[in-house]
């Protein structure tokens, strides 16, 4: 969807009649290193990319152009065509790692909270951090001991 919305736009806006091949064959690659990485992933994992990419490009576009940091060809404010490039590059990004056997999706990486009920229970860790405390205040009493033997 988002990328037939992507060639409306380009359309609509003008920036279709003024690309060159090498610019519709690299958005064509784009395109498909994007849509392999989206048919191995979820709908909510691609969804919250693409939302997420087109509200924070769309905003950087537009502070970026009334900052006066750059001009659009047609010198409107904001160009939608750059925004919704933002989805497909990312997309893009994430399919090339994909392909070299990196998953930026990986859904071990994505969540905060584990799924296997055994790691919900930090236990072990608490455990952990409690014998580590007390092997540091059992060492450091040693110590003590050790420099009251030595000093007077």
């Amino acid at each position: 969807m988002v990328l037939a919305i992507f060639v409306l736009f380009s359309y609509w806006e003008g920036y279709l009649a003024i690309s060159n091949t090498n610019v519709l064959v690299m958005y064509a690659v784009m395109v498909a290193i994007g849509l392999l990485y989206s048919w191995k992933h979820s709908i909510d994992w691609n969804a919250s990319l693409v939302v997420v990419n087109v509200a924070v490009g769309g905003y950087m576009e537009l502070l970026g152009s009334m900052a006066g940091y750059w001009t659009y060809r047609f010198h409107e404010t904001l160009a939608i065509f750059f925004v919704l490039s933002w989805a497909l590059n990312t997309m893009a990004v994430h399919g090339l790692a994909y392909v070299l056997r990196i998953d930026l999706g990986d859904m071990e990486e994505r969540h905060l909270l584990s799924r296997n009920k055994e790691q919900r229970n930090p236990v072990g860790k608490i455990f952990y951090l409690n014998f580590h405390r007390n092997e540091l205040s059992i060492r450091n009493k040693e110590h003590r001991d050790q420099v009251g033997k030595i000093l007077p």
